[in-house]
């Protein structure tokens, strides 16, 4: 659930919060805006037409997509200042495709891997690619992030993992990921406390967050 966009009658709606980010879209170079649009739409109604059969999201949250689709899209600048030219993201529990597939169709230059335990949502993802044309820069792999699938040269790699119930059971894996080169790009309520002391820690504060589109806040954690 994103707390700091409200729904209720007289504040933002999917509408408003989907011109938000067109707008702050402008501001990345290179974009064709309507098509982003087109493909972001696109998206959006494979998640509502796969929905009651892969259980991707619950039944309030399909009913306002813009606002996950926000918080992928708020990764962007972060994807390009610390992903260099050719970016690469490993995104752990990918779930219907947050923040993976907004942030691949945003940004061209961008292959990605994702991770899902679920073999339904999996199965989602892997149609999403070919539906989307994400088919050569995006891969799926089903199974428990580190158990059955680990990324095994993290170096220069972005990690995501958004919407993971439990941060606690996978810290120790992320934080090896981290400390060999990876860069962690946090969503989590609150940060594992020793990450201060390990890590160097950068909090964003931009124009998405600002305008309330991002979830809680973005860190960004590196090796030292």
């Amino acid at each position: 659930m994103l707390k700091n966009i409200k729904t209720e009658s007289g504040a933002p709606g999917s509408q408003r919060v989907r011109e938000r980010c067109l707008q702050l879209l402008q501001q990345q170079p290179g974009l064709d805006l309507t098509a982003l649009d087109d493909s972001l739409q696109a998206y959006s109604g494979l998640i509502q037409r796969w929905n009651p059969m892969a259980s991707l999201v619950s039944s309030r949250d399909s009913e306002h997509l813009w606002l996950h689709i926000a918080d992928s899209l708020s990764l962007l600048p972060a994807v390009r200042s610390c992903g260099g030219a050719s970016p690469r993201l490993f995104d752990i529990g990918s779930g219907a495709g947050f923040p993976a597939l907004p942030l691949a169709l945003t940004c061209p230059e961008l292959c990605f891997h994702m991770v899902e335990r679920a073999r339904k949502k999996a199965g989602f993802l892997e149609l999403a690619l070919g539906e989307l044309g994400l088919l050569q820069r995006g891969a799926v792999e089903q199974g428990g992030f580190p158990q059955e699938v680990s990324l095994d040269a993290p170096e220069g790699w972005l990690v995501t993992a958004r919407a993971i119930e439990r941060p606690g059971v996978v810290w120790k894996s992320l934080r090896e990921l981290v400390g060999n080169g990876a860069v962690f790009l946090c969503q989590w309520p609150e940060l594992p406390p020793e990450s201060l002391s390990m890590f160097h820690v950068e909090q964003i504060t931009d124009d998405w967050t600002r305008h309330g589109l991002r979830r809680g806040a973005l860190h960004i954690l590196r090796a030292r």
